[in-house]
């Protein structure tokens, strides 16, 4: 098993949601938000994007959180039903983590039960 290297944990969600990679386009991509904390997050999307694409995105998860945000892509592996990324929040306000943190809370409160001790050294 590979060890973890995040410093801050992702809960799970496995949500459907919508991507925008460019601003001039009216529909985004649907696609599964895997994974998510105030760092970064993990996406299936039904096709490969080139990662210089996924720099700037737009992220729709429900009418409960949206935001706009930097990125960077970690990682990525293909698979033949999807390609999944995982994606590092670059320079994300505290105003958006605080976004975050409220949809986790609202919406999956037994990830922060599960996991709240990870974060304590």
């Amino acid at each position: 098993m590979e060890e973890e290297r995040r410093n801050v944990v992702r809960w799970e969600v496995n949500q459907p949601a919508e991507i925008t990679v460019d601003e001039e386009c009216a529909r985004g991509i649907p696609c599964t938000i895997k994974d998510i904390s105030i760092e970064g997050m993990c996406v299936s999307l039904p096709r490969r994007i080139f990662p210089e694409a996924l720099s700037r995105i737009n992220v729709g998860l429900s009418d409960a959180l949206q935001f706009r945000t930097d990125t960077s892509v970690a990682w990525s592996e293909e698979t033949e039903q999807n390609c999944c990324y995982g994606l590092c929040f670059n320079g994300i306000d505290d105003t958006r983590k605080d976004r975050i943190c409220n949809y986790i809370e609202n919406n999956f409160p037994g990830e922060l039960r599960k996991q709240w001790w990870k974060d304590i050294p």
